[in-house]
């Protein structure tokens, strides 16, 4: 599991007005690469828009109130800092698009994609608005923030806090993290995390054993808690790659989205109910069925053949700031051999039973001293070494229950992207909102071509099993 520090920043200013930056910003601001950079990506819907125009400032208007927002990256001195502006340049972070033809979903997917190919000026704050105009009243809003900012729980959380009637007054906070003594370089690779675990863990031994005969009970427990902590990391560091090869090619840098209409969350909720598990196990089973379907499109898949994907976990305490970078990374393999929809969904239940249920986290949370500590390019080759172990990032949001509104526009639905380290190609995000849940994708070409297929392939597997449902209640 990877774990980031604290969430990122809001304060102790340095003389001239600049910021420190945590070595957690850092590292994601320098693991950009050109095929796959480390952007968060939103779009929202929005209907019955009386005025872009009004849309636009009032959404300025709101996000030059959080300082973040204001802040341009500078990581030519050491160690690195955000620089304050006064006000934000509309002219850049507030773009218009419009389609020469007929602006149908196909079109507007399209022009989404070829929008996230476009890398965010890094002498600018490090996002960016792109309003799409179709249709009378109708505007699409794409969101794009570097990650370096905040992770996409932070960014989503506020992005849905700029609505109308919502408290956008109050300015986003985050933990002030403490000035570095040297230059840091985190968050590092588990697999890093977990070498510098190995040395805290002898450190313990040592000491342990010193204590010993003072208090030997303790002793042995800590002498326990370091063999399972160090039995775990040995096992996450053999995992093998399990990446089928039409999820593991070379990135083109070809960006390619897809979501799902608006689908009512009700019945969902009831289907996961039925079957006894969580909403999340449920999503993840129909994606393992989806994917699997589109790599039977193209050859065989074996009855137990998986696929391995990252899950962020949010680890901010009750009580703890809202933004910044504050989450960890769990692996799942997904059972994408099994076509049976009902033994599909228990063994994906099972595995996250078994995955909440691990010393994993805990073990992981020992090494969060370390963070940081390497030279950038070596940390970059581990990074390479570890992503390749997963095939997609995979993330759920839980967003507003009731319905909101921008600008005095409705907000339709929404769909966000978390990004891809190293060589993964697909993000598949689910998000809630107003009684929907929307699901989308946003892949690279060369490893996901037609990411609205694996769309389609999810809502049938949903409606496969909500038929076997229906049957097994009229059996009753």
């Amino acid at each position: 599991m990877l774990i980031t520090r604290k969430p990122a920043a809001a304060g102790p200013f340095l003389v001239d007005g600049s910021e420190p930056m945590s070595s957690v910003d850092l590292a994601w601001l320098e693991m950009d690469r050109r095929c796959n950079p480390m952007v968060v990506a939103a779009v929202l819907e929005l209907e019955s828009v009386p005025s872009l125009a009004r849309l636009i400032d009032t959404v300025a208007t709101r996000l030059e109130r959080h300082l973040r927002f204001r802040q341009c990256a500078d990581d030519t001195c050491r160690p690195a800092v955000w620089v304050t502006q006064q006000s934000i340049d509309r002219r850049y972070h507030f773009q218009q698009r419009r389609s020469r033809g007929p602006m149908d979903a196909l079109a507007l997917r399209r022009m989404v994609g070829r929008e996230l190919m476009s890398e965010l000026d890094h002498s600018f704050p490090l996002w960016r608005l792109t309003f799409f105009r179709h249709g009378q009243g109708h505007v699409t809003v794409l969101f794009r923030a570097h990650h370096a900012m905040a992770d996409g729980a932070s960014l989503m959380r506020l992005l849905l806090k700029l609505a109308d009637g919502v408290d956008s007054d109050q300015p986003v906070s985050a933990a002030q993290p403490q000035r570095p003594t040297m230059t840091r370089r985190g968050p590092l690779a588990f697999a890093i995390n977990s070498l510098e675990m190995l040395n805290v863990q002898l450190s313990g031994l040592h000491n342990s054993l010193l204590r010993a005969r003072e208090q030997p009970l303790e002793a042995m427990r800590t002498l326990a808690r370091i063999a399972a902590g160090t039995a775990i990391t040995l096992r996450i560091l053999a995992l093998r790659d399990n990446s089928p090869p039409a999820f593991h090619r070379p990135l083109c840098g070809e960006r390619r989205v897809d979501w799902s209409p608006p689908l009512p969350l009700g019945p969902i909720q009831g289907l996961a109910k039925h079957y006894g598990v969580s909403l999340n196990d449920l999503f993840l089973s129909l994606l393992a069925g989806a994917l699997g379907r589109y790599l039977r499109e193209t050859g065989p898949v074996g009855r137990d053949a998986a696929l391995r994907v990252s899950i962020p976990v949010d680890l901010r305490p009750a009580g703890a700031p809202d933004f910044g970078n504050c989450f960890g990374l769990v692996l799942l393999d997904l059972p994408i051999g099994e076509q049976n929809g009902r033994k599909r969904l228990a063994r994906v239940a099972r595995l996250m039973r078994k995955l909440k249920q691990s010393q994993e986290a805990r073990a992981m949370l020992m090494s969060l001293q370390a963070l940081g500590q390497l030279p950038v390019y070596v940390e970059k080759t581990l990074i390479e070494h570890v992503a390749g172990k997963a095939s997609a990032v995979v993330s759920n949001l839980r967003g507003p229950e009731k319905a909101l509104s921008f600008g005095g526009g409705k907000l339709k639905s929404a769909v966000f992207w978390p990004p891809q380290a190293g060589s993964v190609g697909i993000g598949v995000s689910l998000l809630s909102y107003d009684g929907h849940l929307t699901i989308g994708i946003s892949c690279d070409a060369a490893v996901l071509a037609e990411p609205q297929s694996v769309i389609k392939s999810f809502t049938d597997e949903l409606t496969e099993l909500t038929i076997a449902h229906r049957a097994s209640e009229t059996e009753r």
